[in-house]
């Protein structure tokens, strides 16, 4: 099964409004990232939730419970977790595929195994697309999910 994001977004969203009308965007995970494309053994994870109250969209607080779509080489799942403190997020307008050219672009190396983590920063007040190494915590860019400009820390 090819891994390819943006065609998985839409089938995990289909999936999360199939089990709840009003299921929001939480976070997007996606590893690892080689040479463009997601690795053939990597996973991509889709957390969507219930709005937790009479508010909608970004930024707004969700219930416990939420939905994850996983995809990996065996296929696409979806099922109920404990989702924890979260908020929501504005689906991204900067896809998969802008992320890894600017990121290319600022000197990351097409080889690096990369992590791509999309959720609301608090300090921001935004969607935003935070890229790593695999296995490390050092925030390499931080992308506008909007419009994939490049902010500085």
């Amino acid at each position: 099964m090819v891994l390819e994001p943006t065609t998985l977004f839409a089938k995990a969203k289909s999936a999360a409004l199939a089990w709840h009308a009003d299921a929001t965007l939480v976070e997007i995970d996606i590893a690892p990232v080689v040479d463009r494309k997601v690795d053939p053994n990597g996973k991509l994870v889709f957390t969507f939730g219930k709005p937790a109250g009479k508010k909608l969209g970004p930024g707004n607080p969700v219930q416990a419970t939420g939905f994850v779509v996983t995809a990996d080489a065996s296929g696409v799942q979806g099922d109920e977790h404990p989702a924890g403190k979260a908020v929501s997020v504005a689906e991204p307008n900067c896809i998969f595929e802008d992320v890894l050219g600017k990121a290319e672009k600022t000197g990351i190396s097409d080889s690096d195994k990369l992590h791509l983590h999309y959720a609301m920063s608090d300090k921001l007040a935004r969607g935003v697309w935070r890229v790593t190494r695999v296995g490390e915590s050092e925030v390499l860019r931080t992308l506008d999910g909007s419009n994939c400009a490049i902010i500085v820390h």
